[in-house]
Formats: C-alpha cells, structure tokens, sequence
C-alpha cells in the first residue's frame, strides 16, 4: 500500500474516533493505537466495543476493547505472537485487541461466540474499508429479528433456548 494511502486510512479512523461519544482519554489512546497498527498490519476493519463503547468506561481502569480484521495477517501461531508482541511494545497500554483474518471473524460469527454478538450488537465501527463489518451488523440485527437469537439481560439464547458459549 502506498504511503498516501496509508495515511488516507488514519486519517479516515482518526476522524470517525473524533465523532464518538467517549472520553477523551480513550480518543487520544485510540489515536496513538492507529498511528501503530498501520505501521505492522494492513487493516481492512476496526470496531470499538465493550465498555468504552458504550461509553461507561474509566481511564487508567477500563481496557479499550477492539477487533481488528486483516487478511494479511500471519496465520495463527508464532508468527502472529511475534507480530503481536512486536506492536504490543508499541501500542497503548490500555488497547487490548482481537485480531482476525475475514475468515476468523466469520467463523466466530458461525459459531454465535458471544464476545462476537455483543461486539457487534453494541460496538461502533472505526474503519470498514469494504463493508465487512456492516455486513455482520446486519447478519445479527436480521438474526434477532427473525427470532433466531435473542438478548436478555447481556446473554445470548439460541432459538431452542440453549444459552451460547462463549
């Protein structure tokens, strides 16, 4: 990717992080975390979820949760650990960041894992270069609706009742 375009996309999730209600504190850690992630990894997705988004965080106590989707990233295992640790020495200490490949999320979204659900029912979305996100927005507001899930009291419940694991 070039440079302009690298910089186009900070820019692009710069600018939709300063339109989010949430504290400052978590805007400026988020800032940074974009100016070090796209220095390792070419993401395609962000969404901001848990407590931050839902804007009941605290600094220096709440994590600043994130997913992080990329098709160029290391398949699982050593190479991811080492990309990991390598922009965990750089980062914020507060972001605490789920990586994925399009095919990762997908299947955790298959599989109805809960930390997925409830990222995606209250999460805002960051960056979303071709839609992905939005897609599986609209996949779980389409799974409530039908009656194929349901959410009481932050769980989640298979039409047949059965709880999801998470």
């Amino acid at each position: 990717m070039s440079l302009t375009k690298l910089n186009e996309k900070k820019a692009k999730a710069k600018r939709i992080i300063s339109e989010l209600k949430i504290r400052d504190y978590f805007r400026e850690q988020l800032y940074k975390f974009i100016d070090v992630i796209f220095d390792y990894v070419d993401v395609e997705a962000i969404l901001l979820y848990g407590s931050v988004a839902r804007g009941k965080g605290y600094p220096l106590k709440s994590d600043i949760d994130i997913i992080l989707v990329s098709s160029n990233l290391p398949p699982l295992g050593i190479e991811r650990t080492l990309l990991r640790r390598k922009v965990a020495a750089k980062r914020p200490k507060d972001v605490e960041a789920i990586w994925a490949t399009p095919e990762e999320f997908d299947c955790m979204y298959r599989k109805r894992l809960g930390f997925i659900l409830d990222a995606l029912y209250e999460g805002l979305i960051i960056l979303d270069e071709n839609g992905f996100l939005r897609k599986y927005k609209q996949l779980l507001q389409e799974d409530l609706a039908q009656g194929k899930l349901t959410r009481r009291r932050g769980a989640w419940f298979l039409k047949s009742g059965a709880i999801l694991k998470y």
